[in-house]
């Protein structure tokens, strides 16, 4: 209805052959900002009320940030393989032995563990069985 009656009126004014963007636009920009804000608050409460429609709109938002990470993954690709280039080897080797540091220490301590109960056994093994 809004936009019937703006097109009527805009009509109006082109008969007259009144600029009516220049006419209306301050009058236009602060109506529309009022029904931008009027929706907006509608909005919300829509999505504070009813949970179905708040399931849907994060499902859709989901989705919506999914397919955006899919897409930037080759731009993500370059800017990693940019930032890599400008490293020095004793750059990429700190960077790379914070990361996998606890890992390494973790695999020590099972071979060391492992190991020595394997030598245990094995030990046993020999001194019972002569």
């Amino acid at each position: 209805r809004a936009a019937a009656h703006m097109r009527e009126h805009l009509d109006a004014d082109a008969a007259r052959q009144v600029d009516a963007v220049e006419e209306h636009l301050p009058l236009l920009r602060s109506r529309l900002a009022t029904i931008i804000e009027e929706e907006y608050d509608r909005g919300l409460q829509l999505l504070q009320q009813d949970d179905e429609l708040r399931h849907i709109v994060g499902r859709f938002l989901y989705d919506l940030i999914a397919r955006s990470a899919l897409h930037a993954q080759t731009l993500v690709g370059v800017v990693v393989e940019s930032v890599l280039e400008r490293l020095t080897d004793e750059q990429l080797n700190h960077l790379v032995y914070d990361k996998v540091e606890p890992d390494l220490l973790w695999i020590r301590m099972n071979g060391s563990i492992v190991g020595s109960g394997i030598g245990l056994l094995i030990f046993i093994a020999l001194q019972i069985l002569p």
